[in-house]
């Protein structure tokens, strides 16, 4: 098992591309604050991320990639798109001019200028279900990891630490 984990881990950029219909849209992962000081796109101590995910041909969900984005802008969602979306592909995103350079890099792109979130969610529903299971996820694993090291592991003296 632990062989089949590290070969998966091991896995290069670009050895699984998305293919047909692909969902991309950027979000954020980060703490809450209580009164945010900036909405939408600009938003401090967050830490940008791009979703692509794949519908299959039954219209599901299919593979998905998660991709740390410097930016909203177009050079960056386009390089995303390079990397985890094959050539020829079809993008549906939303109309946010960072995606303006989708149609050039030689994909299809289909957007749509969405006034709510409702009308957001249901026009890209698997990339927010993938960013919201991850956001899910990092919280319960950080917690089962705590759980874990006080339930299962011995406490560490004081001359264990400072051992040299």
């Amino acid at each position: 098992m632990r062989r089949k984990i590290t070969h998966a881990m091991a896995r290069r950029e670009g050895e699984i591309m998305l293919r047909g219909i692909v969902e991309l849209d950027e979000g954020f992962i980060g703490g809450k604050h209580r009164e945010p000081t900036s909405r939408g796109r600009r938003q401090p101590q967050k830490t940008i991320v791009a979703v692509a995910a794949e519908q299959t041909p039954g219209g599901g969900l299919g593979r998905a990639h998660l991709r740390l984005a410097q930016d909203a802008s177009a050079a960056s969602l386009t390089a995303t798109a390079r990397t985890t979306i094959a050539g020829g592909g079809l993008v549906q995103t939303d109309g946010w001019s960072g995606y303006a350079g989708l149609a050039a890099a030689g994909y299809g792109h289909r957007s749509r200028a969405l006034p709510t979130g409702a009308d957001i969610d249901a026009w890209l529903p698997f990339s927010h279900i993938v960013l919201s299971n991850f956001k899910r996820w990092t919280l319960d694993l950080f917690r089962r990891i705590l759980s874990r090291c006080l339930l299962y592991t011995e406490p560490a003296t004081y001359a264990l630490l400072t051992a040299a």
